[in-house]
């Protein structure tokens, strides 16, 4: 019996230490222990508690990792942020004077789903989106300035999106827009792909473009290593395409 009693002991301090190692390793990383109860209390998604809502919100900022996200439409006239789920409340948000910050900074790495609702014909001065490896659906999206940088993720634009000017930069992801309506466009494909159809016919829109190993489809034109240009007959907006060793297909609405 008593050997017995010495296993138990001898056990039940081998998963303390294991335990208490685990704990040290991730504050270690960064974490609070706060994300530890938050993690070991929170079962089920967040609930209306975790919303953050603003108005007056003139710029947005955007910074996610890995993470799944919904930018949707709504009849309200404020800015909604929902955590969805979020166990380790890694979602950070904040109104800057004027500026919509929102960020998944963490160190504990963990599956995390929001949702964005913008009221609809709201627009922006500035909007920046950095995604990383991001999913990303878009139901729409207004912008006098807009700047999306894309990894390894994926961006979905199921609506018009509308911008003046717009850059749009993706690594290894993959990008898919609608409608795309501006005036004054920059995109560059790594390795990843887009898939972009215009607002408006061809013959409004000058195109220049620069690929490398890649291949750039414009219209019913078919590019690959070289500089090309395309004049429209009656431009008034312009398109700038560079490829590395991805696959770019821009399309344009019929007269």
């Amino acid at each position: 019996m008593k050997k017995i009693y010495k296993i138990g002991i001898f056990a039940s301090l081998g998963f303390f230490t294991l335990g208490l190692g685990l704990v040290v390793a991730a504050v270690a990383l960064g974490a609070t222990w706060a994300q530890f109860t938050d993690t070991v209390h929170e079962k089920s998604p967040v609930d209306g508690g975790n919303v953050f809502s603003c108005s007056d919100v003139q710029s947005l900022e955007l910074e996610f990792g890995g993470s799944e996200l919904e930018l949707t439409d709504t009849d309200g006239d404020e800015i909604l942020v929902e955590r969805l789920w979020d166990p380790t409340h890694a979602v950070k948000t904040e109104l800057d004077d004027g500026t919509l910050k929102i960020s998944t900074k963490s160190s504990i790495r963990s599956s995390i789903k929001a949702r964005i609702q913008i009221p609809k014909d709201h627009s922006f001065d500035e909007v920046r989106l950095k995604l990383g490896a991001s999913a990303v659906t878009a139901q729409s999206l207004r912008a006098d300035e807009l700047e999306v940088d894309l990894g390894a993720g994926a961006f979905y634009g199921a609506g018009k999106i509308i911008a003046n000017e717009s850059k749009w930069q993706v690594g290894m992801g993959e990008l898919t827009l609608k409608s795309l309506d501006c005036a004054d466009l920059e995109m560059d494909c790594g390795m990843g792909s887009l898939s972009v159809a215009m607002a408006y016919p061809q013959k409004y829109y000058d195109c220049n473009v620069s690929c490398h190993a890649g291949a750039v489809t414009v219209g019913d034109s078919e590019f690959s290593m070289g500089s090309h240009r395309m004049e429209g007959e009656e431009a008034e907006s312009e398109i700038k395409i560079t490829c590395g060793m991805g696959a770019a297909d821009i399309t344009f609405a019929e007269d």
